[in-house]
């Protein structure tokens, strides 16, 4: 029964964080080549401009709601 609860000689955090190795974690190279900075920088915009869309949408949800409301 005590066994259960020693969890392999990990400490439980109070955080409810689980602890992790002493290793540092790093991801290996991925085999692709690496970003030129024009493609970086157009892999930034794409994410951005996802954002700019949705809030444009919202935007023009919320006009159009307010436009039938004074329809009415």
């Amino acid at each position: 029964m005590a066994s259960m609860h020693h969890h392999q000689g990990r400490t439980r955090r109070d955080d409810g964080q689980l602890p992790l190795d002493d290793q540092q974690l790093a991801a290996g190279p991925s085999g692709l080549p690496d970003m030129t900075g024009r493609e970086a920088m157009n892999a930034e915009l794409s994410v951005l401009g996802i954002d700019v869309v949705l809030a444009a949408l919202r935007h023009h949800r919320h006009v159009q709601e307010v436009a039938e409301v004074l329809a009415t």
